[in-house]
């Protein structure tokens, strides 16, 4: 049995990066990020000028590619954190991007080098696949990222709508009454209590 939702809308619960969502909106990016630099920095230790420019033309563009991927998922966590709409599709293309960036660098280097790839080289590819496997279909299927995502701009604008006028109601006395007018002073003399 599945508990009905609470609220008045159904979607106000579901607003806002909590849960789940956190970690691929917060947590995933900023891992990303940090794996990607330190990756660039382990890449770049093993170029030197005696390779041949093949190689090292590879190693710098494994390195910069690394950094792209960096810079990249800081600007995925930039657009979560500003409840940007177009987060999810980013993070899926960023996601697919780091399963494919790896598999095709070890298929390059293993056919233009002849060199073979580590167990760790094997793991993370895996651990790869297995985040896009469980945070690809959440981003398409989740209820509180189509809300938080899609309805963030529409928020955004009635905020700035209600700070730019004065949406208070207006006084009764505009509404056509002398309640109003009693409650506020000079009347209240003259009018029964009303307690």
């Amino acid at each position: 049995m599945v508990a009905e939702p609470r609220g008045n809308d159904g979607g106000e619960q579901y607003f806002g990066i909590r849960g789940w969502l956190v970690i691929p909106a917060i947590l995933h990016p900023l891992l990303g990020a940090g794996y990607s630099l330190y990756g660039a920095a382990s890449a770049f230790e093993s170029y030197s000028e005696g390779l041949p420019l093949d190689g090292r033309v590879f190693i710098l563009s494994i390195s910069l590619g690394a950094v792209a991927l960096g810079i990249a998922w800081l600007a995925a966590l930039y657009y979560a954190w500003s409840l940007s709409p177009i987060f999810p599709k980013f993070y899926i293309w960023l996601t697919l991007i780091s399963v494919f960036f790896p598999i095709a660098a070890l298929l390059y280097s293993s056919a233009r080098y002849d060199t073979r790839a580590s167990p760790q080289d094997y793991k993370d590819v895996v651990q790869s696949i297995v985040i896009a496997c469980i945070w690809i279909p959440y981003m398409l299927v989740s209820k509180r990222v189509k809300v938080t995502f899609a309805m963030a701009p529409l928020r955004r604008s009635a905020v700035g709508i209600a700070q730019q006028v004065d949406l208070s109601p207006p006084p009764r006395a505009i509404m056509g009454g002398f309640w109003y007018l009693a409650k506020g002073g000079h009347l209240r003399s003259r009018l029964p209590s009303t307690n």
